[in-house]
């Protein structure tokens, strides 16, 4: 998102935050926002459960702390 916002791309969720910042939509500017962070933790949950899977021989997966 941040590359796209200051880049020049016209497609992406960067854009259409400054797109929309700009015409005042204020409403989409926070759905695109609260898009970004459940993509952002889905992906982290994600990365978080294959590490565990292809870690699964490490002590402190075996025990069970993070």
């Amino acid at each position: 998102i941040v590359a796209e916002f200051f880049g020049t791309p016209t497609v992406g969720m960067g854009f259409r935050i400054s797109t929309e910042v700009g015409r005042a939509n204020i409403d989409m500017v926070w759905a695109e926002i609260a898009v970004a962070a459940v993509a952002g933790s889905a992906f982290y949950g994600v990365v978080a459960l294959i590490q565990r899977v292809v870690t699964f021989w490490h002590p402190s997966v075996r025990s069970g702390r993070s």
